[in-house]
Protein backbone atom coordinates (compact mmCIF):
# COMPACT_ATOMS: atom_id res chain seq x y z
CA UNK A 1 0.00 0.00 0.00
CA UNK A 2 1.37 3.40 -0.98
CA UNK A 3 0.27 5.67 1.84
CA UNK A 4 3.42 7.66 2.30
CA UNK A 5 4.25 11.29 1.88
CA UNK A 6 1.06 12.89 3.20
CA UNK A 7 0.95 15.55 0.48
CA UNK A 8 -0.07 13.59 -2.56
CA UNK A 9 -3.76 13.35 -3.42
CA UNK A 10 -5.54 10.54 -1.63
CA UNK A 11 -2.60 9.82 0.66
CA UNK A 12 -1.89 10.64 4.28
CA UNK A 13 0.89 10.40 6.79
CA UNK A 14 2.44 7.00 7.56
CA UNK A 15 1.53 6.86 11.26
CA UNK A 16 -2.14 7.46 10.48
CA UNK A 17 -2.01 4.93 7.62
CA UNK A 18 -0.52 2.28 9.93
CA UNK A 19 -3.14 2.86 12.62
CA UNK A 20 -5.96 2.65 10.07
CA UNK A 21 -4.59 -0.56 8.54
CA UNK A 22 -4.09 -2.17 11.96
CA UNK A 23 -7.62 -1.33 13.07
CA UNK A 24 -9.09 -2.54 9.80
CA UNK A 25 -7.41 -5.92 10.21
CA UNK A 26 -7.70 -6.14 14.03
CA UNK A 27 -10.56 -3.91 15.29
CA UNK A 28 -9.68 -4.58 18.95
CA UNK A 29 -6.06 -3.39 18.66
CA UNK A 30 -5.76 -1.01 21.65
CA UNK A 31 -2.40 0.45 20.60
CA UNK A 32 -3.68 1.33 17.13
CA UNK A 33 -6.92 2.72 18.60
CA UNK A 34 -4.98 5.00 20.96
CA UNK A 35 -2.72 6.15 18.11
CA UNK A 36 -5.72 6.91 15.90
CA UNK A 37 -7.47 8.74 18.74
CA UNK A 38 -4.34 10.84 19.39
CA UNK A 39 -4.00 11.72 15.70
CA UNK A 40 -7.66 12.46 15.00
CA UNK A 41 -8.94 14.12 18.19
CA UNK A 42 -7.29 17.55 17.63
CA UNK A 43 -8.23 17.58 13.94
CA UNK A 44 -11.85 16.74 14.64
CA UNK A 45 -12.06 19.28 17.47
CA UNK A 46 -10.72 22.00 15.13
CA UNK A 47 -13.21 20.97 12.45
CA UNK A 48 -16.21 21.13 14.81
CA UNK A 49 -15.10 24.39 16.43
CA UNK A 50 -14.62 25.94 12.98
CA UNK A 51 -18.17 24.84 12.16
CA UNK A 52 -19.57 26.83 15.08
CA UNK A 53 -19.64 24.26 17.88
CA UNK A 54 -18.76 25.46 21.35
CA UNK A 55 -16.06 23.62 23.34
CA UNK A 56 -18.50 21.21 25.06
CA UNK A 57 -20.41 20.45 21.85
CA UNK A 58 -17.15 20.01 19.93
CA UNK A 59 -15.90 17.49 22.49
CA UNK A 60 -19.21 15.59 22.36
CA UNK A 61 -19.08 15.53 18.57
CA UNK A 62 -15.46 14.32 18.61
CA UNK A 63 -16.44 11.47 20.95
CA UNK A 64 -19.47 10.56 18.86
CA UNK A 65 -17.44 10.61 15.63
CA UNK A 66 -14.60 8.53 17.06
CA UNK A 67 -17.05 5.99 18.46
CA UNK A 68 -18.62 5.57 15.01
CA UNK A 69 -15.21 5.40 13.36
CA UNK A 70 -13.90 2.74 15.73
CA UNK A 71 -17.07 0.65 15.49
CA UNK A 72 -17.15 0.85 11.68
CA UNK A 73 -13.45 0.42 10.95
CA UNK A 74 -13.70 -3.26 10.00
CA UNK A 75 -16.24 -2.42 7.30
CA UNK A 76 -14.03 0.28 5.72
CA UNK A 77 -13.43 -0.75 2.10
CA UNK A 78 -9.88 0.57 1.89
CA UNK A 79 -7.46 2.64 3.93
CA UNK A 80 -7.24 5.08 1.02
CA UNK A 81 -10.89 6.02 1.53
CA UNK A 82 -10.46 6.61 5.28
CA UNK A 83 -10.20 10.42 5.27
CA UNK A 84 -13.23 10.86 3.02
CA UNK A 85 -15.17 8.44 5.23
CA UNK A 86 -14.00 10.19 8.42
CA UNK A 87 -15.13 13.55 7.04
CA UNK A 88 -18.53 12.08 6.12
CA UNK A 89 -18.99 10.59 9.59
CA UNK A 90 -18.00 13.91 11.21
CA UNK A 91 -20.24 15.96 8.95
CA UNK A 92 -23.19 13.63 9.59
CA UNK A 93 -22.62 13.75 13.36
CA UNK A 94 -22.66 17.54 13.24
CA UNK A 95 -25.75 17.66 11.00
CA UNK A 96 -27.62 15.28 13.29
CA UNK A 97 -26.72 17.37 16.34
CA UNK A 98 -27.81 20.59 14.61
CA UNK A 99 -31.09 19.04 13.48
CA UNK A 100 -31.85 18.00 17.06
CA UNK A 101 -31.07 21.55 18.19
CA UNK A 102 -33.09 23.12 15.36
CA UNK A 103 -29.97 24.87 14.00
CA UNK A 104 -29.65 23.13 10.64
CA UNK A 105 -30.05 25.74 7.89
CA UNK A 106 -29.72 23.06 5.18
CA UNK A 107 -32.67 21.08 6.58
CA UNK A 108 -34.78 24.26 6.64
CA UNK A 109 -33.76 25.10 3.06
CA UNK A 110 -34.63 21.57 1.91
CA UNK A 111 -38.04 21.85 3.61
CA UNK A 112 -38.69 25.12 1.78
CA UNK A 113 -37.57 23.57 -1.53
CA UNK A 114 -39.79 20.52 -0.94
CA UNK A 115 -42.75 22.77 -0.23
CA UNK A 116 -42.13 24.78 -3.39
CA UNK A 117 -41.75 21.59 -5.41
CA UNK A 118 -45.51 20.96 -5.10
CA UNK A 119 -46.80 20.95 -8.70
CA UNK A 120 -49.57 23.49 -8.14
CA UNK A 121 -47.19 25.94 -6.41
CA UNK A 122 -44.40 25.45 -8.94
CA UNK A 123 -46.78 26.21 -11.78
CA UNK A 124 -47.76 29.51 -10.13
CA UNK A 125 -44.20 30.48 -9.19
CA UNK A 126 -42.47 32.94 -11.52
CA UNK A 127 -39.14 31.57 -10.24
CA UNK A 128 -39.80 27.98 -11.36
CA UNK A 129 -37.69 28.31 -14.52
CA UNK A 130 -34.87 30.01 -12.64
CA UNK A 131 -34.89 27.19 -10.08
CA UNK A 132 -34.76 24.61 -12.86
CA UNK A 133 -31.67 26.29 -14.32
CA UNK A 134 -30.09 26.44 -10.85
CA UNK A 135 -30.78 22.75 -10.21
CA UNK A 136 -29.18 21.85 -13.56
CA UNK A 137 -26.12 24.00 -12.79
CA UNK A 138 -25.82 22.38 -9.36
CA UNK A 139 -25.95 18.92 -10.93
CA UNK A 140 -23.16 19.89 -13.36
CA UNK A 141 -21.08 21.22 -10.46
CA UNK A 142 -21.59 18.02 -8.46
CA UNK A 143 -20.47 15.93 -11.45
CA UNK A 144 -17.38 18.12 -11.91
CA UNK A 145 -16.54 17.88 -8.19
CA UNK A 146 -16.87 14.10 -8.28
CA UNK A 147 -14.27 13.94 -11.04
CA UNK A 148 -11.63 15.97 -9.17
CA UNK A 149 -8.77 14.05 -7.54
CA UNK A 150 -9.79 13.08 -3.98
CA UNK A 151 -7.49 15.46 -2.09
CA UNK A 152 -8.40 18.42 -4.32
CA UNK A 153 -12.10 17.68 -3.79
CA UNK A 154 -11.61 17.39 -0.01
CA UNK A 155 -9.76 20.69 0.20
CA UNK A 156 -12.30 22.50 -1.97
CA UNK A 157 -15.31 21.20 -0.03
CA UNK A 158 -13.72 21.97 3.33
CA UNK A 159 -12.95 25.51 2.15
CA UNK A 160 -16.20 26.30 0.29
CA UNK A 161 -18.81 24.29 2.16
CA UNK A 162 -17.37 24.20 5.68
CA UNK A 163 -15.57 27.58 5.42
CA UNK A 164 -12.44 26.23 7.12
CA UNK A 165 -9.25 28.27 6.91
CA UNK A 166 -6.21 26.92 5.05
CA UNK A 167 -4.59 26.14 8.40
CA UNK A 168 -7.65 24.24 9.64
CA UNK A 169 -7.83 22.22 6.42
CA UNK A 170 -4.13 21.43 6.68
CA UNK A 171 -4.56 20.30 10.29
CA UNK A 172 -7.59 18.15 9.47
CA UNK A 173 -5.94 16.47 6.49
CA UNK A 174 -2.47 16.23 8.03
CA UNK A 175 -0.70 18.22 5.35
CA UNK A 176 0.88 21.64 4.93
CA UNK A 177 -0.86 24.96 4.26
CA UNK A 178 1.15 25.26 1.03
CA UNK A 179 -0.17 21.90 -0.15
CA UNK A 180 -3.74 22.95 0.67
CA UNK A 181 -3.23 26.13 -1.38
CA UNK A 182 -1.90 24.09 -4.30
CA UNK A 183 -4.81 21.65 -4.19
CA UNK A 184 -7.31 24.51 -4.07
CA UNK A 185 -5.62 26.33 -6.96
CA UNK A 186 -5.64 23.19 -9.11
CA UNK A 187 -9.25 22.34 -8.23
CA UNK A 188 -10.50 25.84 -9.02
CA UNK A 189 -8.56 25.92 -12.29
CA UNK A 190 -10.08 22.59 -13.33
CA UNK A 191 -13.61 23.72 -12.49
CA UNK A 192 -13.10 27.00 -14.41
CA UNK A 193 -11.78 25.05 -17.41
CA UNK A 194 -14.72 22.63 -17.38
CA UNK A 195 -17.37 25.32 -17.08
CA UNK A 196 -15.79 27.55 -19.72
CA UNK A 197 -15.85 24.58 -22.15
CA UNK A 198 -19.56 24.01 -21.48
CA UNK A 199 -20.54 27.55 -22.53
Amino acid sequence: MALRGGDRAGEFEPELARAVERLRSAPGDEVAARALDRLLRPRLAAYFRAGGAGPADAEDLVQETLLKVFSGMAALRSAESFLAWLFTVARNARATRWQRQGRDPLARAEAIDADEAQPQRAARSPDAERRSVAVEALARLERALAELPPRQRQCLLLRAREELSYGEIAALLGTSVLTVRNHLMLARAELRRRFSEER
